[in-house]
């Protein structure tokens, strides 16, 4: 079984064209200019990511058996796909914006390294103790310390605090609005799985409601987050 969806995607095609901007406004000294960016980057990230992701956790025996098999359909083999979602939903972001804008390279070398150990540590480790959900789990809590630092260090140098560059209430309303999309979506492929044999139909009707009605939903937050990105080329 493949180890991730290619989700990230996203935050690769952002990060390309924010960083030169970024770099930009920090060598100017045009920080508050800076934090909004970062802030209009994070919120495109999750906003479009943890969608894409919620949907496939979702429909996951439906996606596991059109990739790869129904062997897979068990308890350990659904928990290593759904942990590998998580960890695409982390990488909606690049964590080394800041220190990559600042030349700060040393940093982004060092907690590569640091992550990379943990990694092999907790893999040996969970490997033995939980069996094949151990590597996946090993590679999501390397992410989320190695991210954890990386933001504490980020908001130290560009001087901002963890409430200007994440929009809580965004996060909130996203969560909810995928909590009750994906109830929603349960119902709907559970009504069509009675009817089709095929998990093609069930997946690609469910999966696109789920990800088109958010979409719908944040279309204009969008449009209004690529508007101000661009207003910061100028």
């Amino acid at each position: 079984m493949a180890k991730e969806l290619p989700f990230s995607f996203i935050a690769s095609s952002f990060t390309a064209v924010v960083t030169p901007q970024a770099i930009r406004l920090i060598s100017n000294c045009r920080i508050q200019e800076f934090r909004v960016l970062w802030a209009d980057y994070l919120e495109i990230g999750y906003t479009v990511t943890w969608p894409l992701c919620i949907g496939a956790m979702i429909m996951v025996p439906q996606l596991i058996e059109i990739l790869y098999s129904t062997k897979y359909l068990t308890d350990t083999g659904t928990s290593v796909f759904q942990i590998y979602t998580l960890v695409a939903m982390i990488r909606f972001t690049y964590f080394g914006l800041v220190p990559t804008a600042l030349g700060e390279t040393r940093i982004l070398l060092y907690y590569s390294i640091f992550g990379v150990i943990i990694n092999m540590i907790l893999n040996y480790i969970l490997y033995y103790t939980l069996g094949m959900i151990g590597p996946p789990l090993a590679t999501f809590i390397s992410i989320v310390v190695m991210g954890f630092f990386y933001f504490r260090r980020s908001l130290k140098l560009s001087q901002s605090s963890f409430a200007v560059v994440f929009r809580i209430r965004k996060i909130v309303a996203l969560l909810l609005e995928m909590l009750i999309m994906g109830i929603f979506t349960q119902c709907l492929t559970g009504w069509l799985n009675q009817y089709i044999q095929s998990a093609i139909v069930p997946f690609l009707v469910g999966y696109w409601v789920f990800v088109g009605c958010i979409v719908f939903l944040k279309y204009k937050d969008l449009l209004r987050l690529i508007r101000s990105m661009n207003h910061q080329k100028q």
